[in-house]
């Protein structure tokens, strides 16, 4: 097996628990809508220590085996479509999750550690970080797609 063909394979299980964690935290957030305000704290403190704990290491992981893989070949250039719209897809991945999602399971922790949580405020909070964690994966999604079709290649 290439150095090539390893790193091929780190950057597909990276990616794959990436944009598969991203996926089930949207189908297990829009479950736990409603629960007791313990288990709505506990999802929150999850969604925030997981930005650090789970989607920045595969994120980072994944990018660096696809660098690896640029420049363990000849055939492949930075400056393919493919290429800078991977770039792309992993720079508007890391603002979205680093600064809003992050941000908003944050606020949602200090709401629900109130003494009166307003329920109206965790909803909003709630139906925020689903809709980001959305546009996410759609994002993360065409980054598959460039990766798989290679356009321009």
């Amino acid at each position: 097996m290439s150095l090539y063909e390893v790193l091929k394979f780190v950057h597909v299980m990276a990616a794959i628990v990436w944009i598969g964690g991203a996926t089930f935290h949207i189908y297990a957030s829009t479950q736990l809508a409603g629960a007791s305000s313990t288990v709505e704290l506990r999802w929150a403190e999850v969604g925030e220590a997981s930005g650090q704990h789970y989607y920045m290491p595969a994120s980072v992981v994944t990018l660096l085996a696809g660098v690896g893989m640029v420049l363990a070949t000849d055939t492949i250039g930075f400056g393919e479509a493919w290429i800078l719209l991977g770039f792309a897809g992993i720079v508007a991945s890391a603002v979205i999750g680093a600064v809003f999602i992050e941000r908003a399971s944050r606020d949602m922790a200090v709401e629900l550690q109130s003494d009166v949580p307003d329920p109206g405020e965790l909803a909003g909070l709630a139906s925020r970080i689903r809709t980001l964690s959305l546009v996410d994966v759609s994002f993360l999604t065409v980054v598959v797609w460039a990766m798989v079709a290679r356009p321009g290649a």
